[in-house]
């Protein structure tokens, strides 16, 4: 049985997906990257990713790493708020390009 705190966890997520499917993409993936920017840096997966990065990138500063960590967060967080997007179709016709397309069928345009 999962833990309580992992159902209200979930229960939180899936609400705020639910609001930000109901805005327009554009500013739902904008509220995803600046929830995960916030938020991400206090998960223990901060550490990690900066150790990560330090193995990586040597060469860079202190610095130089954790801004590469900021602005991953804010792309993840982007990533999963446009999820709330793909159910409703919303985002498939932003992301779609059919290169060729003049070439289908007529019944496959």
């Amino acid at each position: 049985m999962l833990h309580w705190r992992y159902r209200i966890e979930a229960s939180f997520l899936i609400g705020i997906l639910w609001v930000i499917g109901l805005l327009p993409v554009t500013y739902g993936s904008l509220i995803g990257a600046i929830f995960a920017r916030v938020i991400g840096p206090f998960t223990r997966r901060q550490a990690i990713m900066l150790t990560n990065l330090a193995l990586i990138f040597p060469e860079k500063s202190d610095n130089e790493r954790r801004a590469m960590a900021c602005a991953t967060w804010s792309h993840l967080g982007r990533v999963l708020a446009e999820l709330a997007y793909l159910k409703n179709g919303k985002l498939l016709p932003l992301v779609t390009h059919i290169e060729g397309e003049e070439h289908l069928p007529d019944g496959e345009q």
